[in-house]
């Protein structure tokens, strides 16, 4: 069984023992984007960078809708995230940094 949100927050929050999860976001936001994610898509990417130590430096949530899973038969092998910033390019992340969690229930996502 996988880790609840809540509880993959604590975690990181033990391991980081950091004020805030990244350089732009506090904990309590944090959390709150992997709730809206997971009403809203039915699963959250959470990208935690490794340092040289195998240990996570940062936390930050990847925009579900600008995540693409790159799979080698039925095994996610890594991520390619939207960078908007480079006008349609991708930053590949290695399945080791990420932490995937998936609600319960799916919905269909909200069409705009």
């Amino acid at each position: 069984m996988s880790e609840t949100p809540i509880a993959v927050i604590v975690r990181l929050r033990r391991e980081l023992r950091q004020a805030n999860p990244n350089p732009t976001t506090t904990w309590k936001e944090l959390l709150w984007q992997i709730f809206e994610d997971l009403e809203l898509y039915g699963i959250s990417y959470l990208w935690t960078p490794l340092n040289d130590l195998g240990k996570p430096t940062d936390v930050f949530r990847l925009p579900v809708k600008d995540v693409c899973l790159v799979m080698n038969g039925k095994r996610t092998i890594y991520l390619q995230v939207a960078d908007h910033g480079l006008k349609g390019r991708y930053t590949t992340i290695p399945m080791s940094e990420v932490i995937v969690s998936k609600s319960n229930t799916t919905q269909t996502p909200v069409q705009s």
